[in-house]
């Protein structure tokens, strides 16, 4: 997930005298500075030159999206070890299944309309703008939001449901892998949610996967790049302005009027 956690990768290659092999999933500390986590400009310039260092010293580069290959391409980084491989879901936990059951009883769900959200809650997900819509919507008794797992905000997002009484709003703890997919399974609507930073264009959030492989549509409110035009070729979802609570909220209602769809 970022480039820190390489450095062990390196140093284990460089004693072994064995290739060293990086895997690219987000680009550091490029991230933490359009999140604005990361303002000192010693610390930017050091990491930046370490993150060049590794560039060089690895044998291959992996990154997980086409435009992470673009960007490394554009940095020099040579060509010929660069390789993409996406990332992917495992069909054999992920597929199309009934409603468990269990989970709907437990929170409720019955002849609820689900719109899920099961990721981080984290800076890079503006998760506010997602209470905004349910805000919106929150008259309709049939549409219910449920967001799972854990994360940087988790506590704040939790405090402002119990502040505005958001009881058509299901907040769960972060649960095990092996629990993913039924909870998948209880959606109607898969919302994928990005904040609106030109960083989040080159991302394919893994939760995509996973719900394409549970047959679940999604809603995606992100920047325009690799993830909406996966979305948008293939038919899976809709895509929407991110952080644009309006748009999130009637995205959400094309779905609930129209099940063909």
């Amino acid at each position: 997930p970022q480039f820190l956690t390489v450095i062990s990768a390196f140093l284990l290659a460089t004693l072994k005298r064995c290739p060293f092999v990086f895997e690219l999933r987000d680009f550091w500390p490029d991230d933490l500075v359009e999140l604005g986590i990361l303002r000192n400009r010693m610390i930017i310039s050091a990491l930046r030159k370490m993150e060049t260092y590794l560039y060089a010293k690895a044998a291959m580069i992996l990154p997980v999206t086409n435009a992470f290959r673009r960007r490394l391409i554009e940095r020099r980084v040579d060509e010929s070890k660069i390789m993409v491989v996406a990332n992917g879901v495992d069909l054999k936990r992920y597929y199309p299944i009934e409603k468990d059951s269990v989970l709907v009883e437990e929170y409720e769900l019955r002849n609820k309309f689900v719109v899920g959200y099961i990721g981080t809650h984290g800076i890079a997900h503006s998760l506010e703008k997602v209470l905004d819509a349910a805000e919106i919507l929150r008259e309709n008794q049939d549409i219910v939001f449920m967001l799972v797992g854990s994360g940087a905000l988790k506590t704040e997002i939790c405090e402002k449901v119990d502040k505005g009484s958001l009881r058509n709003v299901v907040m769960v703890p972060q649960q095990s892998k092996a629990m993913i997919h039924r909870f998948w399974s209880v959606c109607d609507v898969a919302l994928v949610h990005l904040k609106n930073l030109k960083v989040f264009r080159d991302v394919i959030p893994s939760k995509i996967y996973e719900a394409l492989g549970m047959g679940v549509p999604i809603i995606l409110a992100a920047p325009s790049g690799d993830a909406t035009e996966l979305i948008e070729k293939s038919g899976a979802g809709l895509v929407v302005l991110p952080e644009q609570p309006h748009s999130l909220a009637n995205s959400v209602m094309r779905l609930y009027d129209d099940r063909v769809l």
